[in-house]
Parts: C-alpha cells; sequence; structure tokens
C-alpha cells in the first residue's frame, strides 16, 4: 500500500470481533498473525471479500478477566475497547488457515455486540471511534524530549529495540502522537498497562502514561545495572 492512500472506515456496518487473552494491538502497530480456527478464517475471508462489502478491516479485542479460559468457545465477555485493523498482508495457506500482517487503524468502543447469527461463526459488534480530534503535536514535544533523553544518557538504551526508536524519536517526519503508541506497546508488557493505553482517549494522557512507565523502568534498570556487572553464579543468567 502506498503511504499516501487513505484508509476508511465505514461505521455504520457491524465489524468483525477477534478476541484474545490480553491487548495485542495499538493504532500504527503491527501484529502479525496465524488464523487457524474455522471462525476466524471466516472472518478473514469475509474481511478480504470485496465484492460482499469487506473492507479487509476487524476489530482485535480483549477478555475481561480469565472466565474465557472456561467459555473460549462460546462468547466469553470482552473488554469495551478495541483496536480496529486493516489487513495489510494474507496468505491463504494449503490447509485453509492464513498468514496475515494486521495494521492498527484507531480505538474504539463497543456500541452493541450482535446477537448470534447462524451464517456468521465469529462474532461482531457495532463500534465507534474513540479519537474524535487530532492530536496537538506541539504539546507532546516535551515527551519526545524526554525520551529521547533517557535513550541516549541513561540505562533505556540497554533495551531490545532501543536504538531503531531512537532513530524515530530524531525523525521529525513520524508523528509523536504515533510514537507514543509504538513506545507504549513495544516496551510495556504489562496487560492492564496496555489496555489502559488503549482505553485512553487522549493522546497527552497517553503520552504521560508511557512517559512514567518509562522512567520508571529506567530507574529500575539503573538500579540492576551494578548487579549485571559482578559475575553471576554459574547457571544464572540475565534476560
Amino acid at each position: 500500500m502506498s503511504g499516501d492512500q487513505t484508509i476508511q472506515v465505514n461505521f455504520g456496518t457491524p465489524k468483525g470481533l477477534f478476541p484474545l487473552d490480553g491487548t495485542k494491538l495499538m493504532p500504527h502497530g503491527i501484529l502479525p498473525l496465524h488464523v487457524f480456527e474455522p471462525r476466524y478464517r471466516q472472518l478473514v475471508k469475509d474481511a478480504l471479500d470485496e465484492l460482499a462489502g469487506g473492507a479487509k478491516q476487524f476489530a482485535m479485542a480483549t477478555f475481561h478477566g480469565d472466565q474465557w479460559q472456561h467459555e473460549y468457545h462460546g462468547r466469553p465477555a470482552i473488554r469495551p475497547v478495541v483496536c480496529l485493523g486493516q489487513i495489510m498482508q494474507h496468505a491463504e495457506l494449503p490447509d485453509g488457515s492464513y498468514g496475515i500482517v494486521l495494521q492498527g487503524l484507531c480505538r474504539c468502543r463497543v456500541v452493541e455486540e450482535l446477537p448470534p447469527d447462524e451464517e456468521k461463526l465469529y462474532r461482531r459488534a457495532m463500534l465507534r471511534p474513540l479519537d474524535l480530534t487530532e492530536p496537538d503535536e506541539e504539546a507532546l514535544d516535551s515527551f519526545r524530549h524526554s525520551i529521547t533523553e533517557a535513550i541516549e544518557h541513561d540505562r533505556l538504551a540497554d533495551l531490545r529495540g532501543a536504538q531503531g526508536m531512537l532513530e524515530h524519536l530524531k525523525n521529525d517526519e513520524i508523528p509523536t502522537s504515533a510514537l507514543v503508541e509504538v513506545l507504549g506497546f513495544q516496551f510495556l508488557g504489562n496487560p492492564e498497562t496496555r489496555y489502559r493505553l488503549l482505553a485512553c482517549d487522549d493522546a497527552e494522557e497517553r503520552a504521560d502514561i508511557v512517559r512514567h512507565e518509562l522512567l520508571d523502568l529506567e530507574k529500575l534498570l539503573r538500579r540492576a545495572h551494578p548487579q549485571r556487572l559482578m559475575d553471576a553464579p554459574k547457571g544464572c543468567h540475565w534476560n
């Protein structure tokens, strides 16, 4: 897809839901998936069927609580905010499964989940977007500066992928609002923090969350660094 091609979303039609344990996709993020369950193979097939109105879009949802482990093949509860994604690449494999690459488009709230449909194996819902205003990029300048400084001069440089992220931070063509999403998802692994970022509809609040979590992580890495320089007992290692 060319960089100047606009992706449109019709919120007047229901979107398929692909719920998983944990928040797996953010706006601007990329998620590779191997889709093998019959219901989700149907979801992907329908999303790809342009003649039937498919827009190559469906939403990644997050299970609410642990009850999904006992109701996985039914309709376990999901959390109210999802990430709508666009299929950017796909391949149908010989066994009927799909390999796809999904790009996060926008955070949405589930307005109404549709009742079960005999023809549809997967769940569908009406969605509404949460990010209704363009982020104020200038208001995010302090975030960009502080995280750049932390990677350049502090222990955040030890994180895997930090140098690549530093290059992005120094690229003025990449909006800071997009970097907030990518930084949060790449470096913050706590499931509740990830969902909190997804559910937050204000770019500056998201930046505050990511900055707070990253600087706390930097302090932890700084305290741990002297221990890494010591000889570890045989059989022990740092991950």
